[in-house]
């Protein structure tokens, strides 16, 4: 309930979110009130359908740190209709096999962090699985110290209300795309700097849809990589149907 505030510490232990059948059950962190999971000392949450700050005014706050603490998810909405927050670090590991999403609904806020060796691994053996930043809410991602994301199709700001910002920043931080499309219908920013890397498998759009505005800016030996072969899988359009601007 509203002005609630609750609490859970996996520390060591191991939280299995399924039911007998083995049907992934909801966890909602923040559904209202304050809620906070940490997972920490080699701690593992085996989860189905995640969603941090499920209703407005909801606040969810998920912190998985520490090698072999571990948080696997199938959907993973990070500010449903509230506000959620994720920090991974110091080698925590996350893994989202359906669809990850930060800012769902309008007036969510979604915030990420992943640093100093912590990783998510957004990614199934479906190719289409999406990593949206800023869908209808505002949505962003920062990578830093070492941190690593590996997804497939990443959408940043992706409904015309959507705002979404990602950040590579620092050594060894590096994201790993298929698809990148920055500034979808809505209003996306992707800042690569201090030796940050993204590596795009195939294609990258920038301002893809009328209406849309996205910005790249690449500073301080910041790298974008294109690794894909032949001219339909390595390029970058900049204002496709909207506005885009490479900076």
């Amino acid at each position: 309930n509203e002005d609630s505030e609750g609490t859970v510490n996996v520390l060591g232990g191991t939280w299995r979110l399924y039911d007998s059948g083995n049907n992934a059950r909801p966890l909602n962190v923040g559904q209202s009130g304050t809620g906070t999971l940490n997972i920490k000392q080699k701690g593992h949450v085996d989860g189905g359908y995640l969603r941090l700050g499920s209703s407005t005014g909801g606040v969810g706050t998920v912190n998985v740190e520490g090698e072999d603490s571990v948080l696997t998810t199938e959907l993973f909405e990070i500010g449903s209709y509230g506000t959620g927050s994720l920090n991974i670090t110091d080698k925590g590991y996350v893994t989202s096999s359906i669809v990850a999403i930060l800012g769902y609904q309008a007036g969510s806020n979604g915030q990420v962090v992943v640093e100093k060796g912590g990783e998510w691994l957004i990614k199934n053996n479906d190719s289409s699985i999406e990593f949206q930043i800023g869908n209808q809410g505002t949505g962003e991602a920062t990578i830093r110290e070492g941190g690593l994301v590996t997804a497939e199709n990443t959408i940043i700001g992706g409904n015309a209300t959507g705002i979404g910002t990602l950040n590579v920043q620092d050594q060894d931080s590096v994201i790993t795309v298929r698809r990148l499309y920055n500034g979808y219908f809505g209003n996306g920013t992707v800042n690569i700097s201090n030796n940050g890397l993204i590596n795009n498998k195939e294609y990258s759009l920038v301002g893809v849809q009328d209406g849309s505005h996205g910005v790249v800016n690449v500073t301080d030996k910041g790298h974008w990589n294109f690794l894909g072969t032949g001219e339909a899988f390595r390029y970058i359009y900049i204002g496709d149907a909207g506005d885009g601007e490479l900076n």
